[in-house]
């Protein structure tokens, strides 16, 4: 039997002692499997989207360096999840990964970057909108509201979960701002979204409908704040008598907003901000920043430090968690979410975040900045005050030039790139035809999945690479800027999406053989894919080593019982049956692939694979 979701959101008073982790937040229940999920992210890393299938497919197969572990395990949860997962991210903010996996290949179709209807503003939400789907059916709905984006930053965020519960539970939150959010994202995208896309999020939209979410304790009422597509949220529209402000971004509208209609005010940002600004914005004010302990990842004090890589975009870390924090007679509102405590984040970003309200004495200024006593800590035990100097530092060099590249990104992600593919075998030539758009600086590119470094082109308007391997193919296509200026160099670096012409006809499909290399990975695969939970439970044991690994590794090198899988899929999972049928199919198209099946393999599936079908008609 299916267990029910569990209600509510999580701790949100910033525990230091109370991380979650993100795939912790997304990962089904027990007895459920996820049915449609759409996310938003500003910039995105397309290693850190494969960790999104493995959650909902119950494995964990890759680490937090974005290192896969075993590739058969995650090529299972792409094939069952990336067909119902749909991410829209800003247009120009895709990060070169660290090494390119063929497996992208199959996500592809996943990601749509997309622009804010305001000009000069940005798509800047972290959103996720699941339905859930049990064997008899049930649906249940999941929200999940971040300050993280979908990448491998190492920072401080935070993080909303919101369950669905019955509609005449006392304390509930809707979900029709949800609805209307999520029903203007694919109308924003650079790039057509299939039909097939736009029938699950119309049917997710529709399906939400009469939706509520339970309100997580300690709180007593709370909504959906979508921001910036035709909505808009003033948080300082009613009194309000304390705040704190925690965001690691700031400016003088929206601190001057806060101080015209706040007496008490409490900031905590980074020390580059609060330098920037200058110390007479907050002269009135307590000012925080995290101490150096808690801004390094082993706390240590010491900043990470990142091996360069040409192709890497460097990696946040420290505050990034957004939280307003709102107290007035004796009642409190937290508004945590995407935006920063900037003028643009309130006015013409899109945006999203959750406003819960409840009790001052638990959910206020107070209970967010007490020591927490004995034994235990608060937020407040890993911040420090921060003094600055009154006259505000002026923006170095390197960041205005940063700005500039950025916006050069952002710019040519929007126009079209169109990519043409010359054979149907081994070896392909491709020629790349960029916008006409001038470079800047020096701006070089090259189809991500090759070296940057020695294949690499300066920016022209037509540009061909020759006997490149089926591998090599894709839309993505790498490019480096370079910008110098009064001794000053900053550099930037994405992946723009080409339109492809002359695709090669099932690209993925042949594929496998990347990840299909032996008689033992295609048994694991076809376990996977029938989804036995408890061959899946062993193989995840494999990935942290120990005795139950080991005996995964030989349930499925010897004498694995598949017809038994079989029969339990006639009787209660077609679509797991489903799943073997399409992987035969492409496994037939690649004679080294069907030489891999496990013995006697047609012959068991044959019989399954009439009475399936005879059972569908």
């Amino acid at each position: 039997m299916a267990q029910r979701p569990a209600h509510g959101g999580g701790e949100l008073m910033l525990a230091p002692d109370s991380r979650h982790l993100f795939s912790d937040v997304l990962r089904p229940p027990p007895g459920y499997v996820v049915d449609v999920a759409v996310g938003t992210t500003y910039s995105l890393d397309l290693a850190a989207l494969l960790l999104v299938p493995m959650t909902f497919a119950l494995h964990d197969a890759t680490d937090m360096r974005g290192q896969l572990n075993d590739p058969v395990a995650v090529l299972h949860g792409l094939r069952r999840h990336a067909d119902h997962t749909t991410v829209f991210c800003q247009a120009g903010e895709l990060a070169v990964p660290r090494s390119y996996q063929p497996l992208f290949a199959h996500l592809e179709d996943v990601v749509h970057e997309v622009t804010a209807p305001a000009e000069g503003r940005l798509f800047h939400p972290k959103l996720w909108a699941v339905r859930l789907r049990s064997p008899d059916g049930e649906l249940q709905h999941r929200v999940v509201c971040l300050s993280r984006n979908l990448t491998f930053d190492r920072s401080w965020d935070t993080v909303v979960r919101l369950d669905e519960t019955d509609a005449g539970a006392r304390k509930t939150i809707t979900a029709e701002p949800l609805r209307d959010f999520l029903s203007a994202l694919p109308g924003r995208s650079v790039t057509t979204v299939s039909a097939q896309r736009r029938r699950q999020i119309n049917d997710l939209v529709a399906g939400l409908e009469g939706v509520v979410f339970e309100v997580p304790a300690p709180f007593r009422s709370g909504e959906l704040l979508p921001l910036g597509l035709g909505t808009g949220n003033d948080p300082f529209a009613g009194p309000v008598s304390r705040a704190v402000v925690i965001s690691p971004f700031l400016d003088a509208a929206f601190t001057a907003l806060v101080c015209d209609n706040v007496a008490e005010r409490t900031w905590v940002s980074r020390s580059e901000t609060f330098d920037r600004m200058g110390g007479d914005a907050f002269a009135d004010d307590s000012v925080f920043v995290l101490q150096p302990q808690a801004e390094s990842d082993d706390g240590s004090g010491e900043p990470d430090q990142q091996p360069h890589d040409a192709g890497v975009p460097s990696r946040l870390s420290g505050l990034h968690a957004k939280v307003l924090v709102l107290e007035e007679r004796g009642s409190a509102t937290v508004i945590s979410g995407s935006a920063n405590a900037t003028w643009a984040g309130w006015n013409g970003n899109v945006e999203f975040g959750v406003a819960l309200t409840g009790p001052s004495d638990t959910c206020g200024v107070e209970s967010l900045l007490a020591d927490a006593g004995s034994g235990k800590m608060s937020f407040r035990s890993v911040l420090m005050p921060y003094e600055t100097t009154a006259e505000a530092a002026s923006e170095p060099v390197v960041e205005a030039l940063e700005y500039e590249i950025d916006e050069w990104l952002r710019t040519v992600a929007t126009e079209p790139l169109d990519l043409f593919i010359e054979g149907d075998v081994e070896p392909f030539n491709v020629l790349l035809r960029l916008p006409d758009v001038p470079a800047l600086g020096t701006t070089r590119v090259a189809p991500a999945p090759l070296r940057f470094v020695t294949h690499s082109r300066d920016w022209e308007r037509e540009l061909t690479w020759q006997r490149l391997t089926l591998r090599d193919l894709s839309p993505y296509i790498a490019v480096e800027v370079q910008v110098q200026r009064d001794r000053v160099t900053a550099t930037g670096r994405r992946l723009l999406v080409a339109r492809l012409h002359g695709d090669v006809a099932d690209r993925g499909a042949r594929l496998l053989s990347q990840f299909l290399r032996s008689k033992d990975d295609v048994l694991r695969l076809l376990l996977l894919l029938l989804g036995d939970e408890a061959a899946a439970e062993l193989f995840a044991a494999e990935l942290a080593g120990g005795e139950a690994g080991k005996r995964w590794k030989r349930a499925a090198t010897a004498d694995t019982p598949l017809f038994e899988r079989f029969v339990r899929a006639l009787a209660n999972d077609h679509a797991a049956l489903e799943r073997v049928h399409n992987l035969r199919n492409e496994m037939e198209s690649d004679p080294y692939l069907v030489d891999l099946l496990p013995e006697g393999f047609d012959e068991l599936w044959q019989p399954v694979r009439q009475v399936w079908q005879e059972q569908a008609r």
